[in-house]
C-alpha cells in the first residue's frame, strides 16, 4: 500500500515507524527522511529570484549534506554557485551582510565583521558544454583571498548582476558562523532507580565553559 505523509507532521511519522518491526525497513526509513530532511534544510538557505537563476548550491568542506554552518577561525570553506542561463558572460558581484536572529540586517558596521573587500566580483565562471539548455556555472568561495569573516552569528550574501539597471540581487544565500566556546557532552546511563531501568535510562549532561566569561553559572545558563 502507499502511504502520503505531510513531511510537516512528525508525530505521523513517528507513528509509523513505531508500526515497522523490520530492522532493515527502520533503517531505510530514517536514512531516507535524513536526506529529505537535509535537502529541506539546505532549499531553506538559498533562494532565487530571477527565472534566469538557477541550480542553486551552497556547500560546506565539500560535504553537501552539511548544513552551512561555519566555525570561526577553523579552516572550514563554504562553496556557492549558481547557473545562469546563457553563454553570456554576466558581472556578478557578492555582497555579504551580518544580520540578526531573524536574517534582518544587524546594527554591525562591516568593518567590524568582515576582513578585506565586499562586493567584490565573481571571477570563476565556465559555459556549459554539449548540454541541449545553454547556461554558465558561476562559483565563488568563503573565505578567499579578498573576504573573510571575524564574527560569529548569521550572514546573507546577495548576488547582485551589474550589468542589470536592477537595484535588487538575483539570488540570496543565508549561512551562519558558530564560535564554539561552550562544550558540551552527554552520556546515557541505567537510572539509579532499579525499578525503572528496564524502561527508562538516565542522560546526564556536563558543560564546559572555561572559555566563555561567566561568574555565576547557577543564575547565567
Amino acid at each position: 500500500s502507499k502511504i502520503s505523509v505531510n513531511v510537516g507532521n512528525f508525530s505521523v511519522l513517528i507513528a509509523i515507524f513505531a508500526t515497522i518491526n523490520s530492522v532493515f525497513m527502520k533503517r531505510l526509513l530514517l536514512y531516507s527522511l535524513f536526506f529529505l530532511f537535509a535537502s529541506f534544510v539546505q532549499a531553506q538557505f538559498m533562494n532565487s529570484l530571477s527565472s534566469r537563476i538557477r541550480s542553486l548550491g551552497m556547500v560546506l568542506n565539500d560535504n553537501a549534506m552539511d548544513p552551512p554552518v561555519m566555525h570561526l577561525g577553523s579552516d572550514d570553506v563554504l562553496s556557492f554557485s549558481f547557473d545562469e542561463m546563457s553563454h553570456e558572460y554576466r558581472r556578478f558581484t557578492y555582497k555579504i551582510t551580518h544580520c540578526n536572529y531573524r536574517w534582518e540586517q544587524s546594527d554591525l558596521f562591516e568593518i567590524d565583521y568582515l576582513d578585506g573587500f565586499n562586493e567584490m566580483p565573481i571571477e570563476d565562471w565556465e559555459n556549459s558544454v554539449n548540454t541541449t539548455q545553454l547556461y554558465t556555472r558561476y562559483e565563488f568561495q568563503l573565505p578567499n583571498s579578498n573576504t573573510s569573516l571575524k564574527l560569529s552569528g548569521n550572514y546573507k550574501v546577495d548576488i547582485m548582476d551589474e550589468e542589470s539597471s536592477a537595484e535588487t540581487p538575483v539570488l540570496t544565500f543565508l549561512f551562519s558562523v558558530m564560535e564554539p566556546r561552550v562544550k558540551i557532552s552527554a552520556a546515557i546511563s541505567g537510572d539509579t532507580d532499579r525499578s525503572l531501568n528496564e524502561g527508562e535510562q538516565q542522560l546526564s549532561f556536563a558543560v564546559d565553559f572555561s572559555r566563555y566569561p561567566i561568574s555565576s553559572p547557577e543564575s547565567e545558563i
